[in-house]
Parts: structure tokens; C-alpha cells; sequence
């Protein structure tokens, strides 16, 4: 009936072989689903850590966010800029040099590009669930995605402002 095949030192075909092959795949079924559960873990801690950042009052992209992204549009730009330099200055104050404005400025640009990566990043799941027919496993509704839209707006005009700030002088 069953006949072994010997090759070197290793046996094949005998009661052994489907005894490996069954503790195999069970040890490969165990690492698949642990690699899903991770996989579902980091998109969703990604996914809820953006949506926390929307919520937070001192992020940058809720700043002014009693102004609709019209009427932060329509307000002047120099006046604008002037507050935002005020506020840049005021959070990021350097205690051991009082008079250095550059830090502050560089570590507004690091956290402006800091939450437009995370916001980016969440853009980019959301479009991937959906690809892959995902919602289902994932809490998504679109008014996340047009308040990620809308602050990803918000974080580039306040990028511009500055730029243009510093451009004049």
C-alpha cells in the first residue's frame, strides 16, 4: 500500500511525513492569522489616532477652527499670517533663548508636516479599504473623510501663510 521512499537520511510517504505536514500547517495558519491581526491592529490604531488628531485643540489643523475654511479664506492674509506667527511664537517659546525665532518656526513646519503625513496616511487606508471591499471590518463614515479632507485644506493654507509671511519679511 503505502510505500516509503528513502532519499539520503529523510523518509518520505510514511505516517510521519503527514503527522509534519499537519503540525505545518496549523503553525502557518497561527502566523497568517497572527499577521492579520496585526496587520487589522495598525490600521486601525492609525485610522483612530487620525481621527483623534482631528478633535485635538491644539493641533495645527484645528487652528482657527471656529472659521468654516470660506471665511479663514476671505480674512486677510497679512492679518492672518501676523496671528499665526504670534501663535507659532507663543507655543513654541524657547525658554533658554527667548529672542530665537527660528525654532519656533521649525518646529511648526515639523508638526505641519507631522499631521499631514498622519491625515495622508489616513486618506490612503480609507482608499485601500475600500479597494479591497473592507468597510464592513472598519468604523467609516464620510464625514471623517470630509473633516480629514477639510483639515488637510486647512494645514496647507496655513503652510502657505507662512511662506508668504516669511517671504515678506
Amino acid at each position: 500500500m503505502g510505500q516509503n521512499y528513502e532519499v539520503g537520511a529523510a523518509t518520505f510517504g510514511g505516517p510521519k511525513d503527514s503527522a509534519w505536514f499537519s503540525s505545518s500547517f496549523k503553525t502557518q495558519c497561527i502566523i497568517a492569522g497572527c499577521s492579520l491581526g496585526i496587520a487589522y491592529g495598525y490600521v486601525w490604531y492609525l485610522l483612530k489616532r487620525a481621527l483623534t488628531l482631528l478633535s485635538l485643540p491644539n493641533a495645527w489643523c484645528n487652528w482657527k477652527g471656529e472659521l468654516s475654511l470660506e471665511k479663514l479664506f476671505a480674512v486677510d492674509q497679512k492679518t492672518l499670517s501676523q496671528e499665526l506667527f504670534t501663535s507659532v511664537q507663543t507655543c513654541y517659546h524657547n525658554t533658554r533663548n527667548p529672542h530665537d525665532t527660528v525654532e519656533p518656526l521649525v518646529k511648526f513646519l515639523d508638526a505641519c508636516k507631522q499631521e499631514l503625513t498622519l491625515l495622508h496616511s489616513y486618506k490612503l487606508c480609507i482608499s485601500w479599504i475600500n479597494r479591497l471591499h473592507l468597510k464592513r471590518f472598519f468604523k467609516i463614515n464620510q464625514e471623517d473623510m470630509f473633516a480629514v479632507n477639510n483639515r488637510i485644506q486647512r494645514l496647507e493654507y496655513l503652510k502657505t501663510l507662512f511662506f508668504s509671511m516669511l517671504s515678506r519679511g
